[in-house]
């Protein structure tokens, strides 16, 4: 029986900068990757509060982020959320 490889296993959040960067410094390849790897994403707002929460409180190490953070940082997530999680 295989095992299952989830992708997250493979392309960890806190590399997917320098995969970017990577693939843009190919230049062949820039132009089909120039908006390839970007995804629009509606945020559950029980969610973005769960990963708030985490940030802002629970986390032992400062300097740890979550992996939907490290994803909307890297430009690979364009993360909308509804207009009162500002509350």
């Amino acid at each position: 029986m295989r095992e299952e490889v989830h992708l997250k296993q493979v392309f960890r959040s806190d590399k997917l900068q320098t995969l970017l960067s990577l693939a843009g410094s190919i230049t062949a390849l820039s132009p089909f990757l120039r908006d390839f790897v970007r995804f629009n994403i509606v945020l559950d707002a029980s969610t973005a509060q769960e990963h708030l929460r985490w940030l802002l409180g629970r986390r032992s190490n400062p300097a740890a982020t979550t992996a939907i953070h490290e994803a909307i940082v890297s430009g690979v997530i364009i993360a909308f959320a509804p207009s009162y999680i500002d509350a």
